[in-house]
C-alpha cells in the first residue's frame, strides 16, 4: 500500500511577483525578510526569483575573480564583495571557501568547476572521477588541477557518464578539437 503525498504549491499573485521583482537582491537578509512578509520558505523565494530571470546562476567571470582577489586584499568584508560584485553573500562565502580568487592562469589546466560546466554535471561527480582515478588530476594546494589532454582522454573514454548530463557543447568541441579555452 503506498501513501499519496499531497504538496501545497503556491500560486503566485502579479503583487508577489512585483514585489520580488522590486526587492529581492540575492542577499540572505532580504530573502528571509520577503519569505517571512509572504508567509512562504527562503527555497520557495530564491526558486521563484530565477524562475523569473530576476537573478541567474552563473560561472564567476575572470573579471569577478580579480574583483574579489582585490577587495580580499584590502581587508573588505564578505558583504562588500557581494555588493561590488552583484552577487549573494552565500556565493561569495562558498568562492572563497573554496579557495578560487585567482583567475586561471594555464590554459591547459582545469579545475572541477570548470570541469564541471563543460560537461555539465555537479562539481562532486568531477571529484568522485577523480578520486577514482577514471579522470587523471594532480592536487595543487586546496584543488585539483587536471590536464587537457586528460581531459579529452576521459571524455573519449567515458561518453555513456555523459548521457543524462548537459555538457556545454562549444567548450566541449574545441577541446576535442585541440582550440584553446574559450571563457
Amino acid at each position: 500500500m503506498s501513501i499519496a503525498i499531497k504538496r501545497n504549491r503556491h500560486l503566485w499573485t502579479t503583487k508577489e511577483i512585483q514585489l520580488l521583482k522590486r526587492e529581492y537582491t540575492g542577499n540572505p537578509m532580504v530573502t528571509i525578510r520577503i519569505a517571512n512578509a509572504m508567509g512562504l520558505s527562503v527555497k520557495c523565494i530564491v526558486n521563484k526569483a530565477f524562475n523569473e530571470g530576476i537573478t541567474k546562476r552563473k560561472k564567476i567571470t575572470d573579471n569577478e575573480l580579480k574583483t574579489i582577489a582585490q577587495l580580499r586584499k584590502q581587508g573588505k568584508s564578505v558583504a562588500d564583495i557581494s555588493k561590488a560584485t552583484g552577487r549573494g553573500e552565500v556565493s561569495i562565502r562558498r568562492h572563497i571557501s573554496q579557495g578560487d580568487d585567482r583567475p586561471e592562469t594555464d590554459p591547459t589546466l582545469y579545475d572541477l568547476g570548470d570541469i564541471s560546466y563543460i560537461l555539465g554535471v555537479p562539481v562532486w561527480r568531477v571529484k568522485r572521477w577523480v578520486d577514482s582515478g577514471a579522470l587523471k588530476g594532480e592536487k595543487d594546494n586546496r584543488s585539483y588541477r587536471i590536464n587537457k589532454s586528460d581531459l579529452k582522454k576521459f571524455i573519449c573514454r567515458y561518453t555513456s557518464e555523459l548521457t543524462d548530463w548537459k555538457p556545454e557543447a562549444t567548450s566541449l568541441v574545441e577541446i576535442l578539437a585541440g582550440v584553446g579555452r574559450t571563457w
